[in-house]
């Protein structure tokens, strides 16, 4: 039996016991115990993560994508709280696992077989964001593994707007990204009969790091192809699509674009039979 035909059940171990470390850390602390350092935590903290990235590497799965995702999340926020010092070096271990795990021969051979990256890789890369604020490693690590902008489905599409954000260096590569959107949407026949370009519409709308003129020129568009199925609706105005787009700004459709807790989003995840 090799490694792989248990890295999942390791990387759910590690999980619980992050979790498990993390939950507990506050009582640990009151005890009247000299046993208790918080250096140990720091130090257990990182060789879990350590251990769990290899484990990853050898046999990576959606499921186990998200498992070490939570425990990515889960102990920077600890550190965050309790340990800045643990904070920056389990920052740059972290970026440093994920930068080797993009050249990593499992992720490559994923790549081939699929032609776009496996969601496994990218599941790791948004769990950076509770590490990494402005995007550039993230952008670097989708280089490195060969993701294009071209990669055109709802997923990759909004990945890398979610990474990219409002950040000006980031202006050209999210221009074409949401270029790359409109053309998938505007040339389907009838993509209101298509979920995955409803809803890829609908977050690219409501989408605040694209300017309100370039979505509200995409809703225009699109505006003929609803008359056409909704019989009723009127023309649309310029004026009225900056509107529309600027009141389906206010509400988050399947994508919450701004204040995301990302633990929370990973365990919702965990919960989904998809994900199991």
């Amino acid at each position: 039996m090799g490694y792989d035909a248990v890295a999942n059940y390791v990387i759910g171990a590690i999980r619980r016991k992050i979790v498990e470390l993390a939950d507990n850390y506050d009582e640990a602390s009151k005890l009247d115990d000299i046993s208790f350092q918080p250096l140990h935590y720091r130090q257990l903290f990182i060789l879990l993560l350590d251990v769990g990235y290899y484990f990853f590497t050898l046999h990576p799965t959606v499921a186990s994508s998200l498992r070490l995702s939570l425990g990515i999340v889960r102990v920077g926020q600890h550190l965050r709280q309790y340990d800045n010092e643990g904070y920056i070096i389990a920052k740059e271990a972290t970026l440093r696992w994920t930068s080797i795990l993009a050249r990593s021969p499992s992720f490559s051979n994923l790549y081939e077989k699929r032609g776009i990256i496996p969601v496994e890789f990218l599941n790791v890369l948004l769990s950076l964001q509770e590490y990494s604020g402005d995007g550039s490693l993230e952008s670097e690590l989708l280089e490195r593994a060969n993701l294009k902008d071209g990669d055109c489905d709802y997923f990759h599409l909004v990945v890398r707007l979610f990474i990219f954000r409002n950040k000006p260096e980031f202006a050209k590569r999210r221009r074409a990204i949401f270029d790359e959107a409109r053309k998938r949407i505007l040339s389907a026949r009838q993509f209101y009969r298509d979920a995955e370009l409803v809803h890829l519409l609908l977050d690219i709308l409501a989408c605040p790091h694209v300017e309100v003129a370039a979505r509200s020129q995409l809703l225009r568009e699109v505006w003929p192809k609803l008359k056409e199925h909704q019989n009723g609706i009127g023309d649309i105005t310029k004026a009225a699509s900056v509107d529309l787009v600027n009141e389906i700004q206010q509400q988050h459709w399947f994508v919450r674009w701004e204040h995301i807790d990302l633990l929370n989003m990973i365990e919702k995840k965990e919960l989904s039979a998809v994900y199991a």
